[in-house]
Parts: structure tokens; sequence; C-alpha cells
């Protein structure tokens, strides 16, 4: 059997693209997940959740880990997640939802987190500590302000007192998350133009949009929504000309017929790449840049993607650079 660093390891590969799911099955095979691991400082999810690896906590959730365990030296999933150094505010946000879907509960996190969050309010008031000790307190004070209203707004459970404290704070129960208008995307995606397009992918680039279930549909129609070049000449000159042969205003104002810089730059957000087929969606708009001839107006958008945190540390990153090089 691997040790936990083995697995611990190969974890953090998982979530970079470099060791596989059936790998990571091979080597979990007969694996207590929920057993306190010797020299590993703890139980294998809150760790994971501390170091903000999502990909990690999803296979271990999906495997049957228990949320709700505490690791040696206390703290569970949720508690870890809320209380994290490592992971950035935004991914808090999805491992504290992943955690309250898979059966969190959030009463002992809350509590933990509200005097954590007290302390951290008083080091970023007080000429007693130095300036990076106040900046790192009102980084992590913003995190909670972040992250305890998501809990809040979605355990009933919590009770009435944990609540007054947290307001103390200065937070409120976020609202519930804007559900997505299906029938206004698609209305706006079916009139073409940029700027409703726009406002569409403004729409899609939500997490309560990617969680929906035509979110894939509602982006690969976005850019089958784009117009060729001969259809657009054949209504503006009367007849079909190449992009190549133009000699009218047509091809020097291209860039206002192009929709699908507007789709990456959307598919380039962290709540969208969080979708498990966030990959097919980008392959549909990269093979579409040459059909519609916005390869040169989408070059920004591409890079930016590409250069991306939360995209490079995603599995199929090495798939798609090659696909961008071969589409262009």
């Amino acid at each position: 059997m691997k040790s936990y660093y083995d697995l611990h390891y190969m974890l953090e590969q998982h979530a970079y693209g470099r060791v596989t799911k059936a790998q990571l099955d091979r080597a979990f095979r007969g694996v207590n997940l929920d057993r306190i691991f010797p020299g590993g400082d703890g139980r294998m999810l809150p760790n994971v959740v501390f170091d903000g690896n999502e990909p990690a906590t999803a296979y271990l959730l999906e495997r049957g880990a228990k949320p709700n365990l505490e690791g040696r030296y206390g703290g569970n999933a949720l508690q870890h997640a809320l209380e994290s150094t490592v992971a950035n505010r935004a991914t808090k946000v999805r491992l504290v939802n992943m955690l309250l879907d898979a059966g969190a509960k959030p009463e002992a996190a809350v509590a933990h987190a509200i005097e954590r969050a007290r302390d951290e309010k008083k080091t970023a008031g007080s000429s007693a500590f130095d300036g990076d000790s106040r900046r790192h307190a009102k980084q992590m004070l913003a995190s909670y302000l972040e992250t305890l209203p998501i809990v809040l707004a979605r355990c009933a459970e919590i009770s009435p007192a944990l609540r007054k404290k947290v307001a103390s704070l200065g937070v409120k129960a976020a609202s519930a998350p804007k559900k997505l208008d299906v029938a206004k995307v698609r209305a706006k995606i079916k009139r073409g133009d940029r700027t409703n397009v726009y406002e569409a992918c403004e729409a899609l680039g939500t997490e309560a949009a990617v969680a929906h279930p035509d979110w894939l549909a509602l982006v690969k129609s976005m850019v089958d929504a784009s117009r060729t070049f001969e259809d657009v000449a054949k209504e503006t000159y009367g007849e079909r000309v190449s992009f190549e042969d133009d000699e009218g205003s047509l091809a020097q104002g291209w860039d206002e017929w192009v929709l699908i810089d507007l789709v990456i730059e959307m598919l380039a957000k962290e709540p969208s790449v969080a979708h498990p087929k966030w990959a097919s969606a980008v392959e549909h708009a990269l093979r579409a840049r040459r059909k519609f001839h916005a390869t040169d107006y989408c070059e920004d958008a591409v890079a930016a993607l590409l250069s991306a945190k939360h995209v490079r540390a995603h599995a199929s990153y090495k798939a798609l650079c090659a696909l961008e090089k071969k589409t262009r």
C-alpha cells in the first residue's frame, strides 16, 4: 500500500493533469480514506481541501470520504475550506459548496470561523502588528466575509445565535444565486450581434449558470450563432465574396461581426472552467475560428485563456494548447 505522502502527491499531480483518474483508482484501491494516515498529519480530505485542490476534493468525495470527520489536529473539511491560507477566495467558495453538497454539517465550522474572523479583525485594525501581519489578516477576514454568507444562505439548521455572531462581523446572509433565464439567454444568442452575445456571456459566466444542465449547449450555440463572411457579403454586396477577395468595407470592419472572442473570454472565467465539459466548449470555439474568419480577432482572448492559472491546472490544458495551434 502506498504511503500517505505518495497518495497526496498523486492527488496533487491529478490536479495538473499528470495523473489520470484510472491511476488514482489503482493507487487508492483498498485505502480507508476515513482513517488518520500515519505520519500524514491527518485525514486526506481535510488536507486536500486546505490545499485548495478541487479535483482531489471531488475525487475523494466521489470515493466516499466522509466530510464531517476531523483531522488529527481538529477541524473537519468544511472548517479547513473556510480557513485555508492556500486557496484563493473563489476556490474556497467552490469548495464550500462542494462539501455542503456532500453533506457537510456547518455548525462547528461556522463557530470556529467566527472566532478566527474576530481575531483577524482585531489584528487587521491594530498597530501592534507589523504591516505584513495586518495585510494577511485583512485578506483572511475578507475570505471569511465572502464564504460565511454562502454557508448561511444554504444551511437553515445554523442556530440563530451563530447567525447573530456572524452578523456582528458585518456579514449578511447571501441571497440565493440568481437562476439562469435560459429563454432570455437564447433570445440574445439568436439576435447574434456582439452586444447581445456579450450579455449572454455575462449571464453564462456565473456559478449558477455553469451548474445548469443546458450550459454547454448554450455556449456552443453562441459559437454557432456567428456569421460567415460570405453570408454577410451576400447581404451587403448582393453577392458572395471571400474575406481574402473583399475590396469593400466589410473586411475592414469584420471585428464587429466576430462573436467567438466573447465566448472565449467567458470560458476563461473560473466558474466556467469548473464545468465537467468545459474542455469540449473550448474545443468547439477554437475549431470554429477559421470558419468564421475570427482567428486574428481572438488572439488576445485565447492568450488570456491559456495563460490563466486555473486553466493551466486543468487536465485538458496540453491537449487544448495543441488544438489551438492546429486550428489557427
